[in-house]
């Protein structure tokens, strides 16, 4: 192997494992908190009581996008993403 073809190899493998945590994980309403944690990997709890437990997973390029998964009694009831935070504006009414 000569080393023009090392290199295109070595970039593509890291391009790929660099695309990975650019996908937001993949996920369905109703897993169980242990399967979305093998798939989410790189999930950051948020918070817990005694029915709901809520992660927040960053990813894209440079992390700048986030979701919310939300479980109640073990299973993942709701999603909510956010692509850039931002980028969002807040309207603050005034009464």
């Amino acid at each position: 192997m000569n080393i023009k073809t090392a290199t295109i190899a070595i970039a593509s493998a890291i391009l790929l494992i660099s695309c990975y945590s650019s996908k937001a994980p993949d996920v369905n309403i109703g897993m169980s908190v242990d399967d979305f944690r093998k798939s989410a990997k790189y999930e950051e709890l948020v918070s817990q009581d005694s029915q709901w437990i809520v992660y927040m997973v960053k990813y894209g390029w440079g992390a700048d996008r986030f979701g919310y998964y939300y479980f109640k009694n073990d299973k993942l009831v709701r999603m909510d993403s956010e692509q850039d935070p931002a980028s969002y504006s807040f309207k603050i009414a005034r009464d």
